[in-house]
């Protein structure tokens, strides 16, 4: 049996609940990953908490012996800030727990959710929330990064519809935050990152969508792809912000909706959303649906958490990801030609 690094481990006597995983034990190395694989960082230890006492506990820890605290969530943070290399990682993953309020357009969701849960909460009442587009992003690390889904044209960001949140301080204090109590916390949790503390639980507006809406995907060849990106621009430019899409080169997942022979084969993606009642998204949607035309075309009546989950395939857990970006202020020809 691998024995426990006593040098870094909470005392139980502090009334400690959760789950303490060091190096070398049962369950570490499931611990630490991430869903990029390219990450391999061995935090010294792996905190799973219960609840925001037990968070307090891990954050004096590292306070007190000058090590890195990380806080994990679903994981999906590229450059893997979520491991302490050497430090302390906070894993979320067992702080599960959504609230709505209907008749308040509210949601109150605990930091180790993700995104399809939610959804599938606030759905049961017809609302949603900006939340990520693969049903396994964390909450936390999605909010705390500003968060653009697919309702964000029209919502905005899932940080501008976090209206409260209790956090751990890094002087292990567990605070409150909203337009009333500490607002200037709360004006940096919508925008400043995750360094200013580790959020135990957030409370959203909600806002009507669903729980039927017109959306889907459109799947064209790459040989297409430059004319293709150009009509979509046109398109795009002069198109009301209830229409929500997104366009990339992607290589076709395992999906249901994709022959197999073109599984692995690079294709130039649309996804679509109409914003408001389905039957407007019809006819919002029959232009863009028009561009090509598509290999593919599964622009549908469906519901809204199958639009959250139609992307699942395209994050695998354990793939080795890289990623850079630039920003543009449109679509240049450059831009939608192949080299």
């Amino acid at each position: 049996m691998a024995q426990k690094n006593p040098a870094v481990q909470i005392d139980p006597e502090t009334g400690f609940r959760g789950q303490q995983i060091h190096p070398g034990e049962t369950g570490y190395d499931d611990a630490r990953a991430i869903i990029n694989g390219m990450i391999d960082r061995r935090p010294a230890l792996v905190v799973r908490p219960t609840g925001a006492a037990d968070i307090i506990e891990a954050v004096n820890l590292g306070r007190e012996r000058g090590l890195p605290v990380s806080a994990k969530c679903g994981g999906h943070q590229v450059a893997g800030y979520s491991v302490a290399d050497g430090g302390i990682m906070i894993d979320l993953s067992g702080m599960k727990g959504i609230v709505v309020d209907p008749k308040n357009r509210r949601a109150r969701v605990n930091a180790g959710a993700l995104w399809g849960e939610v959804d599938r909460e606030t759905q049961l009442f017809g609302l949603a929330t900006p939340g990520g587009r693969v049903t396994t992003t964390g909450v936390a690390g999605f909010t705390l990064g500003g968060g653009y889904g697919w309702l964000s044209a029209v919502h905005g960001l899932a940080a501008d519809n976090l209206v409260a949140a209790d956090m751990v301080t890094a002087d292990g204090r567990l605070v409150r935050t909203s337009e009333k109590e500490n607002p200037e916390l709360l004006w940096g949790l919508r925008g400043a990152g995750a360094n200013l503390g580790i959020v135990t639980s957030f409370e959203f507006a909600l806002h009507p969508v669903g729980p039927i809406v017109q959306a889907g995907m459109l799947i064209h060849s790459l040989e297409n792809a430059p004319a293709v990106a150009r009509e979509y621009r046109a398109l795009m430019e002069k198109a009301p912000e209830q229409l929500c899409t997104a366009l990339a080169v992607v290589q076709a997942p395992p999906a249901p909706f994709v022959p197999p022979e073109m599984v692995g084969i690079p294709v130039m993606g649309i996804v679509a959303l109409w914003v408001g009642s389905a039957e407007e998204g019809k006819e919002g949607l029959a232009a863009l649906r028009a561009i090509g035309p598509p290999l593919m075309d599964v622009v549908d009546a469906i519901p809204y958490t199958a639009l959250q989950a139609m992307l699942d395939g395209f994050a695998p857990s354990g793939w080795r990801n890289y990623h850079r970006g630039q920003h543009l202020s449109g679509l240049p020809d450059a831009a939608s030609t192949r080299s």
